[in-house]
């Protein structure tokens, strides 16, 4: 029996502990074990049983059942409403979007027959872990259960990659994709030591992932799933980071370039696999998955990012870092760098917006002089929020250097304090899968600015 797995480093997977009573966690539960019939129906398995088993003929395993587990392996059983989470994400993500747009007849036909759900993670002597596998076509197994939350984006495309890269495993064993796939990069693939690259590198090489170049297998399977998971714009994203340098630190244009294409390749032959072998559309699947992933768990809005407890504090601005500020901005900015340059011979580096605690924005406007000593401008500003979300400024006082220059910077500083700010992601209309923190005034829509993400 073929046995596919997918599997991901230990350090990239977060480990949820959870205390309770007993300090051991070993407190024997009967509701998690197996016993055949004997156990009544509870309403977990009538709910399976209506979602998976009575329409597409999919039984889904939870309870422990060590004939259906590795015996090498420590693992526990999930928890039952972590076994609802999981299969609630895997009927609307994967199952809706393929019946959707592939029919009835071809997911009945190609979906798996079982799903057995575990609750923690397979470790594998290597380092590496096991989240998911496909056995001979019929069966998929889950772990990690249960450190799973419907409503994290992040969990969620943890699991949906999984289960895509499963599916997608059981497609190619029915009707193999085109022997072309395999000579693309057919020298990096190695199946000992693909976990001693990460992605970025792995993808220097043509890769979409490290664990693509386990196998052709592996890599097919993986690009399929990540299209469907990161979406057109996260796939995007991922190609366009993509920068192979050279042994002096500049990047090498033609070594990149060749990377993306070999990615490029592999794409092109996935979506046309899709069309050509099973008449799906890819773009419509994919859209299909990322709809219902982002009702799910929807998108991270740009105040999920950003703020003092936040993934970023910092938003960094000028014209030298981010092309395409509105000219009604520029003329504010340069307002204020030709004042200080004309009154002071100070240069104005860049302008920072620091949420430097919960209850405080600041103002950041490095200038440096001739001999290249820069000295920082703090303006402090108090947030505060409409019940429409609109952001305001209240200005609070300034450190010595920002009373020095109040009056040069006055265009923004002005700016920031009359105005109500629509805080957003902002996507340039020359690429609209670019995403940049956008702050946009209400009584001034052509003076919006934007810039990039820091800690």
């Amino acid at each position: 029996m073929i046995n596919k797995k997918f599997m991901l480093l230990l350090g990239s997977l977060m480990l949820i502990w959870a205390s309770c009573e007993d300090p051991y966690n070993d407190e024997l539960n009967l509701d998690q074990l197996n016993f055949g019939e004997s156990l009544p129906k509870t309403e977990l398995d009538n709910w399976l049983y209506e979602n998976f088993t009575s329409p597409y003929n999919i039984e889904v395993k939870y309870r422990w059942d060590a004939s259906e587990t590795d015996v090498d392996y420590t693992l526990v059983p999930p928890k039952p409403e972590k076994v609802t989470e999981v299969m609630t994400l895997v009927k609307e993500a994967w199952i809706a979007p393929y019946m959707k747009i592939a029919g009835a007849g071809f997911f009945n036909s190609y979906s798996p027959k079982q799903f057995v759900l575990l609750g923690s993670a397979k470790y594998n002597p290597g380092g590496t872990i096991t989240l998911g596998t496909a056995e001979g076509g019929r069966k998929v197994v889950l772990y990690v259960v249960n450190d799973f939350d419907l409503g994290s984006r992040e969990h969620i495309k943890h699991v949906m990659h999984t289960v895509h890269h499963e599916f997608a495993h059981i497609l190619h064993q029915n009707i193999l994709y085109p022997s072309e796939f395999k000579l693309i990069t057919p020298g990096d693939y190695s199946s000992s030591d693909w976990d001693e690259f990460s992605d970025a590198e792995a993808r220097r090489m043509g890769f979409i992932t490290n664990y693509a170049m386990a196998s052709p297998d592996e890599d097919f399977v993986e690009m399929l799933s990540t299209m469907l998971v990161e979406g057109h714009c996260g796939y995007e994203n991922i190609l366009s980071a993509i920068q192979v340098r050279g042994s002096d630190g500049e990047v090498d244009e033609e070594a990149t370039n060749k990377a993306v294409e070999n990615i490029r390749k592999k794409e092109q032959i996935v979506i046309n696999y899709l069309k050509e072998t099973y008449n799906i559309d890819f773009e419509d699947l994919q859209t299909e998955v990322q709809a219902s992933m982002d009702q799910l768990a929807p998108p991270y809005t740009l105040l999920d990012q950003w703020g003092s407890d936040k993934a970023y504090s910092t938003v960094r601005l000028s014209p030298e870092l981010v092309n395409g500020l509105p000219d009604a901005f520029l003329a504010m900015y340069n307002e204020a760098k030709e004042n200080l340059k004309n009154d002071t011979g100070l240069d104005l580096v860049y302008m920072e917006l620091i949420y430097d605690s919960e209850n405080q924005i600041l103002l950041h406007l490095p200038i440096k002089d001739s001999g290249g000593t820069v000295y920082n401008a703090l303006f402090a500003y108090k947030p505060e929020t409409d019940e429409n979300g609109k952001l305001t400024f209240v200005y609070q006082g300034s450190n010595g250097n920002g009373n020095f220059i109040s009056g040069m910077v006055k265009a923004l500083t002005d700016h920031l304090e009359n105005n109500a700010f629509v805080v957003e992601w902002y996507h340039p209309a020359n690429n609209p899968c670019a995403q940049y923190p956008g702050f946009f005034p209400e009584g001034n829509p052509e003076a919006y600015f934007f810039g990039n993400l820091h800690n």
